[in-house]
């Protein structure tokens, strides 16, 4: 066998590996993308940032300029126009330009033709594309440019083809390339356009030159100013997105707004030294109330043709307007306006679901009345009528509650973060946990479109959970002309004798002639110890307070004649309504929803008001929690506590019902409660899950001896706390028929008997409540076991029989 061997190759012998050569790219995209971005109608503010505008400016949600100064974007070009009626062209942006895509590659045997049909058209751009273009050497595996040659011909109307152009592109690129071509078009309708490769094909994948007609741009050459439109212009150089158009936001001042002329939107400070004249100027505001009112007034975009301005209660406006500049606590230690709007409205709606909107954002509505456009705001105001059942219809009033699908414990609220480039999303969690404990947990999602706070959502989170939880009832109730000025949002009090027990309003039947000593129709009732006022109402409803010094009361506290301590004005007349309040006793308050003629009458519908939830939702919030959700707490939640135990005998069916009873232990929420009862022989049987703090557990058989409950408290996250015990004891029977001992007070008296074949216990518990039988029986109760509690030198003989 011949063995194998080698040796090392010498000086000049042996060969070597010779590395492909790539060429770099050179035909690199240098078109410019021209864009026009109509942001809003006119007149607009400007950037948010006058002094930095490039920092306004954002591609694919990166910024144009960062903070520092440096740009992300080399190249780009804008320009902004406000939206004035006479702003000038942006230079460059000479034409009118639609893109239609087409995409189909172009062969030497199959052109790819288009039709324009439009008149308007002067001129096309063909977008001519390349995926690549390149040649590989097969024996050294270098890698080189190509060329590929075609031409555009053009044919108008009837007319044969003609070529117009013969082009070729020459280079190497691996990652894509465009080139565009204009063509200008003769006034002959239709013309057809055709992209035609004029070299054969590649047939080997060695050379690749295949190309694309992308797309053509239809061109209409004019000066265009587009008045009364705010926009950005955009120059865009293709390389530096990769060839493509990128997205694009702005961060902007929005429209300018009709504002009184005595307001600085920048300061939000009023001119209180002299009375405003109900005159507006156009300055830019988030104020949700002026926006609202330059909707009205509007007549190109807005309301302005069918609502003439005087119709419009700029008072009110103003009024609203001052309300939601006021100062707030921001849950992040810091003031910010009460209520702000910041959004885009970029659908068509119904002029009533625009201004229902509009309205929601400054915590209000708008409606038509008294031939007039009335805004109306959840605000603290005083009340504007008295009313009793001396000035109703039949002195009815009909109450209803609100149903408890309608109370909502839970608020998700979605609205506007900045910080993530103004995109709504769900950021806001509250939960009421006193309300979940009560009613369960009811949630409603709830969308801000025009938030941007994240204080302000969660204000409006409590809002929601707050009104429903503490206003649940309505009242309607027919009155007379006295009611035909109520409108809705006024505030009422009302006093009704048949809510408060007695009776505390009324009419006047004299006023002495001193006007101090009031006699009313009927006795009222003036608690010792407490302090009165008396409210009056004059002939069209407004009413005032006085001071009640004394009266003629006598030991039951009643009295007719109430003596004021100031005089009542002549405006007081006999027969008016009156309300007599107490420090401790106020009339309730409540909101006019709808005022409704009804003949002579009117049908008036109000909602409970409670005035505190201003100061309940606007204080001590937090909103600094960087989760996107409030999550529930995973720790335990504390033990029931006060656990009681009650014995009780049912005739069907026959058996004992343990009642057991439990405090919530700790203020940590509750979703539900594990009962768990062992019996004498130890055996623990879970019995249910309850969501009260109470329940029955019949006892269904005759054992004896000694028993416990046990009750877990369990979250809403499925955490259980560890079990409170309860134990109590079931007493053996005794063995004959025989009469007891007396019961003694203070001791612990068990005893037993068994009545067909049902053991019952007696004996006193740790309360002194004891467990009896009720005689008048032989073999069976006649009457019924109770809790029944020993007093001192109570004495009583229990009688049981074997059965």
């Amino acid at each position: 066998m011949t063995p194998i061997g080698g040796r090392k190759g010498g000086k000049g012998g042996g060969g070597s590996t010779r590395t492909p050569i790539e060429d770099p790219d050179n035909l690199l995209a240098d078109s410019t993308a021209y864009v026009i971005d109509a942001v809003s109608e006119g007149e607009i503010a400007g950037w948010a940032d006058e002094d930095f505008p490039a920092k306004c400016i954002y591609f694919d949600q990166t910024p144009l300029q960062n903070e520092d100064g440096s740009f992300n974007f080399e190249g780009v070009e804008y320009w902004l126009r406000t939206g004035t009626p006479d702003q000038e062209p942006v230079p460059g942006f000479s034409a009118v330009e639609t893109e239609v895509n087409v995409g189909v590659e172009v062969e030497e045997a199959l052109p790819v033709a288009r039709t324009i049909a439009a008149a308007d058209v002067d001129a096309i751009r063909i977008k001519i594309g390349l995926s690549a273009l390149s040649t590989l050497n097969v024996e050294n595996g270098d890698l080189t440019g190509a060329t590929v040659t075609f031409a555009i011909d053009m044919q108008a109307g009837s007319a044969g083809w003609e070529e117009i152009g013969a082009y070729s592109i020459t280079g190497k690129t691996t990652s894509g390339y465009q080139r565009s071509y204009r063509v200008e078009l003769p006034e002959v309708r239709p013309v057809s356009i055709r992209v035609r490769r004029t070299m054969p094909d590649s047939d080997v994948s060695s050379i690749q030159d295949v190309i694309y007609f992308v797309s053509y741009t239809e061109i209409i050459d004019a000066k265009l100013c587009y008045p009364n439109t705010a926009y950005v212009a955009l120059a865009v150089p293709a390389q530096a997105f990769g060839g493509r158009v990128p997205t694009r936001s702005y961060r902007l001042k929005g429209m300018k707004c009709w504002v009184p002329s005595n307001y600085d939107p920048e300061t939000r400070e009023y001119d209180d030294t002299s009375i405003w004249d109900g005159t507006f100027k156009l300055a830019f505001t988030d104020n949700p109330a002026f926006f609202t009112y330059t909707v009205f007034l509007e007549d190109r975009w807005g309301l302005g043709e069918r609502i003439a301005p005087e119709l419009v209660d700029k008072w009110r406006i103003y009024q609203i307007g001052k309300y939601c500049d006021e100062l707030v606590d921001d849950g992040l230690g810091g003031l910010e306006p009460r209520f702000t709007m910041n959004g885009v409205m970029n659908t068509r709606e119904a002029a009533y679901q625009v201004i229902t909107q509009l309205s929601a954002a400054f915590r209000g509505v708008t409606y038509w009345g008294a031939g007039a456009v009335v805004p109306v705001q959840d605000a603290p105001s005083d009340p504007v009528k008295i009313v009793t059942n001396a000035n109703v219809v039949d002195g009815a009033f009909n109450y209803a509650g609100t149903g408890l699908t309608a109370r909502k414990t839970a608020v998700v609220a979605s609205y506007r973060d900045k910080s993530d480039h103004f995109r709504v999303k769900a950021g806001i969690v509250f939960e009421d946990t006193d309300a979940i404990q009560r009613y369960g947990r009811r949630q409603a999602d709830i969308t801000l479109p025009f938030q941007t706070s994240r204080g302000g959502a969660l204000r409006d989170a409590k809002w929601l959970v707050d009104t429903n939880t503490t206003q649940r009832e309505t009242v309607n109730y027919q009155a007379g002309f006295d009611h035909a000025a109520l409108r809705p949002g006024d505030k009422i009090l009302i006093s009704d004798k048949h809510r408060v027990g007695f009776r505390l309003g009324g009419r006047v039947l004299s006023i002495s002639a001193h006007r101090r000593d009031i006699e009313v129709d009927a006795p009222v009732l003036l608690r010792a110890g407490e302090t009165h006022t008396l409210l009056l109402a004059n002939e069209v409803g407004e009413f005032r307070e006085y001071a009640v010094a004394g009266s003629n009361a006598g030991d039951d506290d009643l009295a007719t004649i109430l003596t004021l301590q100031a005089q009542v004005p002549p405006t007081i007349k006999v027969g008016c309504v009156f309300v007599l309040t107490a420090s401790d006793l106020p009339p309730r308050q409540f909101r006019a929803m709808s005022n409704t003629p009804e003949g002579h009458l009117f049908n008036i519908v109000a909602l409970e008001d409670d005035p505190g939830k201003f100061a309940r939702v606007e204080q001590g919030i937090r909103a600094d929690d960087d989760a996107p959700f409030l999550l529930p707490d995973a720790s335990p939640p504390a033990a029931p506590q006060n656990i009681s135990v009650q014995v009780v005998w049912r005739d069907v069916p026959a058996g004992f019902v343990v009642t057991v009873g439990w405090e919530r232990g700790g203020a940590s929420p509750v979703a539900r409660y594990r009962v768990d009862l062992t019996d004498a022989d130890g055996i623990r049987t879970h019995i249910r899950e309850v969501g009260t703090q109470a329940i029955d557990i019949p006892l269904l058989s005759a054992q004896t001896g000694a028993f416990a409950v046990h009750v877990a408290a369990e979250n809403h996250l499925g955490v259980t706390s560890h079990f409170a015990t309860k134990p109590f004891i079931v007493a053996k029977p005794a063995s004959a028929e025989q009469q007891s001992a007396p019961l003694v007070a203070g001791a612990v008296n068990t005893y037993a008997m068994l009545c067909s074949s049902v053991a019952v216990q007696q004996g006193q518990t740790a309360d002194g409540s004891t467990l009896c039988y009720e005689p008048g029986g032989t073999d069976r109760p006649a009457g019924t076991w109770q809790a029944m509690q020993i007093a001192e030198a109570d004495v009583l003989a229990l009688w049981y029989r074997i059965a």
